[in-house]
């Protein structure tokens, strides 16, 4: 025997959208995104240490925290959205993601002028894996990882830059720290290099050990 139930007779038959039954979030991947100075800076930090799930960062506490921190800002990510895995702090949000692909892929094109946007995505970039090495009593910016993109970029923008040992060194790089200091978030800056603190205060840069080489880079 078959039992009818209409909409009208059983008050639980009510329609509810898919992703209020399942607590989903709902996704406009059509939505129109902007790419502001803020946002330039949070896909720095994630084209340096992406994960492989969503939108997120794998790295240390204070990488994480920073992450979590400025996507709130700006309201990329609500707090109930953030997902924790080991090492790793990530997000779903598929327009966004797209987005942020666009932008790492054109960043020649994005970032072709020295500006607020382009000086916070290099910060971000060097805060998820730059760091200073220390060659004959000088002290040189490196990224740890680059493309050959990076390289150009830098190029362009007027930092002079070059591979030793697997690093990305750039040459002039007074001109370059000058540049993203006033964006930087963990990465240690000259006046704080020699600092004793292993922790950094919240929102301020976190000194990086330096390494020893034998010739300055030309």
């Amino acid at each position: 025997m078959f039992i009818y139930l209409s909409v009208n007779s059983c008050p639980y038959l009510t329609y509810h959208p898919l992703e209020t039954v399942y607590n989903l979030p709902f996704v406009n991947t059509s939505m129109k995104i902007s790419l502001t100075p803020k946002l330039a800076y949070i896909i720095g930090l994630w084209k340096a240490r992406r994960t492989s799930e969503g939108i997120g960062v794998a790295g240390n506490q204070y990488i994480r925290e920073i992450f979590m921190r400025e996507a709130f800002a700006i309201k990329l990510a609500e707090a109930d959205k953030i997902q924790l895995d080991e090492d790793k702090v990530f997000f779903y949000h598929s327009a966004y993601r797209k987005f942020f692909d666009d932008v790492v892929a054109n960043e020649l094109d994005r970032f072709a002028h020295k500006n607020e946007f382009s000086s916070n995505y290099i910060a971000g970039i060097f805060d998820g894996c730059g760091g200073f090495i220390e060659v004959n009593k000088q002290r040189f910016l490196f990224l740890a990882k680059a493309s050959k993109a990076d390289e150009m970029m830098f190029l362009r923008l007027g930092f002079r830059a070059k591979k030793e040992g697997g690093k990305l060194v750039v040459i002039n790089s007074p001109e370059l720290l000058s540049f993203i200091t006033p964006h930087l978030k963990f990465l240690g800056t000259t006046s704080n290099m020699n600092s004793s603190e292993n922790r950094p205060a919240r929102g301020s840069p976190r000194a990086i050990p330096r390494a020893r080489g034998q010739d300055a880079p030309q």
